[in-house]
């Protein structure tokens, strides 16, 4: 009976000591974070999805925003890279779904590279051959038939301004997709991962220059998008822009 308890105390503290080392090499590592936000104007004045803002000549109330993100990559000054995230499907606003967090080794990266919606491969994808937790799922509805995978849905309502809330009231649908649309980015990147610190990576997206940047988007004339030949041009512009509206710092 005493070898028994011996050989059953042993193989606890085995267990313990395990333990105790993954939490000991675990804890050599950091702990990055991405997420993303809307802006209008500045990056200190946020936007959530139910706020009306202006924009240029109108009222703008946004309804949803999401957006595919896709080969979220950090690279390094020597060339060599470490992909962080395949896909993202990010509610923009939403704290729960607009960002992701991982343990990272120590390392320095100086540049963060991804693109916006999704590549080739990844938009030929099978919706229903994933599970309902990930972003290429059926579940998520950004899959058409007849045109994949739609990049972005931004929803609103808009009208001149002080005028929001009457039977003139356009409502705004911009569903960009297919493979010409996908659009990438890359950004200078001072940052440095040490053990057991943490970092925040900020995308921020800003609705002025999204709508009133170098090809003004028109929200009353251009109030939809279906990606079909008919308004092509708009969902060429909103891909442009959505682009040129970004900006990443660093918290």
């Amino acid at each position: 009976m005493k070898t028994l308890k011996l050989s059953a105390l042993l193989f606890l503290s085995l267990i313990m000591g395990s333990a105790c080392e993954k939490d000991k090499e675990e804890s050599t590592q950091g702990t990055l974070t991405f997420q993303t936000e809307i802006t209008v104007k500045a990056r200190t004045n946020k936007v959530s999805i139910g706020d009306t803002i202006v924009l240029g000549d109108y009222d703008f109330n946004l309804k949803k925003f999401k957006l595919y993100l896709s080969n979220i990559t950090l690279l390094r000054a020597d060339g060599s890279s470490k992909l962080i995230k395949d896909i993202l499907l990010a509610d923009v606003g939403d704290n729960v779904t607009g960002q992701f967090s991982l343990n990272i080794e120590p390392d320095e990266f100086t540049a963060i590279y991804f693109g916006y919606g999704l590549d080739s491969i990844q938009n030929n994808s099978v919706p229903e051959s994933f599970a309902r937790e990930h972003p290429l799922s059926s579940f998520n509805q950004m899959y058409w038939t007849m045109l994949k995978y739609r990049f972005a849905i931004l929803e609103g309502r808009s009208n001149l301004v002080d005028s929001l809330g009457s039977a003139s009231d356009k409502l705004n649908a911009y569903h960009p997709g297919t493979d010409v649309l996908y659009r990438t980015n890359t950004f200078p990147l001072n940052l440095k991962i040490k053990t057991d610190g943490s970092k925040t990576i900020v995308l921020s997206l800003d609705l002025e220059k999204l709508f009133n940047g170098s090809e003004k988007l028109d929200l009353m004339a251009e109030p939809q998008t279906h990606s079909e030949p008919v308004d092509f041009d708009i969902a060429t512009k909103f891909m442009d822009n959505l682009k040129d509206c970004a900006e990443i710092y660093l918290l």
